[in-house]
């Protein structure tokens, strides 16, 4: 029964952290005001 609450909470942290992510990720796109000026956060998100 432990092993599956750490799983069901690592399950809810993945999917927090992946709508974190789709809702930065944009965010960040859109802050670019030229390709070639990338901050080095920017270049991780983004890549």
């Amino acid at each position: 029964m432990k092993d599956y609450a750490i799983l069901l909470f690592d399950i809810k942290r993945t999917l927090f952290l992946a709508v974190i992510f789709l809702l930065v990720a944009p965010f960040l796109k859109g802050q670019i005001p030229h390709p070639q000026q990338k901050t080095p956060l920017q270049l991780l998100v983004v890549g």
